[in-house]
């Protein structure tokens, strides 16, 4: 798999910001609050992410046939679904994504903060990414195969050796590239905003990112929104 632009995202910020908001103790649902500067880190994140897949789009070469299966909105998974029963196809493909190259870039400090404490188990995403999530919504057949062999018959993923990580690596790129699939220009809701709130939602941010928005009756990113002319306000979770 050709490289991807991954180098370009500052993931040394986020995961300083993950690294300071979660512990051992506390990594499934509720981070410590952000301020506004780690905030404006987040979005500055979900920008770069953005800009460097809609700079890849622009000079990608590959064929269908390399592209087959990467385009999420042809999977049989829903985009939006995102509790006990299921996650929706933006969610993990985004955390996904997300989650391995923190693994990558430091796997001593992102281990114990990403992975389930019985034995070496992923997360909810990876399920879905092996698919294997009993609840259905996983990934295409090509992707899970080759996410797979990062994994033992139990379920544990193996120790990040060479030869994992770059299976590891490898997948990062294929999920970047079912990103670009999901961009406003391929037809999908993929955007800085969106990649804010799936993030938010992932490391247990979201009472520090999100407020109502009354004029557009959905949750939005905070720093992200103005006043209407009528003088609407947002109001937190």
């Amino acid at each position: 798999m050709e490289p991807h632009l991954a180098h370009r995202l500052p993931w040394q910020s986020l995961g300083d910001i993950i690294k300071s908001t979660r512990t051992h103790e506390n990594k499934s649902f509720k981070g410590t609050a952000l301020d506004r500067t780690k905030l404006k880190t987040i979005i500055h994140f979900a920008k770069c992410l953005c800009s460097a897949l809609e700079e890849f789009v622009a000079t990608d070469t590959s064929g269908d046939e390399e592209n087959a299966d990467l385009d999420p909105q042809n999977w049989d998974a829903r985009a939006y679904i995102d509790n006990y029963h299921g996650l929706g196809y933006y969610s993990s493909i985004i955390w996904g994504y997300v989650e391995l190259n923190l693994l990558l870039s430091d796997a001593k400090a992102f281990e114990p903060l990403l992975l389930r404490e019985t034995g070496r188990r992923m997360t909810q995403t990876m399920e879905s990414m092996r698919g294997v999530h009993w609840a259905g919504d996983n990934h295409s057949m090509r992707l899970a195969a080759h996410f797979q062999q990062a994994f033992d018959s139990q379920g544990n993923m193996a120790p990040l050796s060479a030869d994992v990580c770059k299976i590891l690596r490898n997948h990062a790129a294929m999920l970047f590239r079912c990103m670009y699939h999901l961009l406003p220009l391929k037809g999908g809701d993929l955007d800085a905003e969106l990649v804010v709130k799936k993030l938010a939602e992932r490391f247990g941010w979201w009472d520090s990112v999100m407020v109502y928005s009354e004029s557009r009756k959905n949750f939005v990113v905070a720093t992200l929104v103005k006043e209407n002319s009528d003088g609407d306000s947002e109001q937190r979770n």
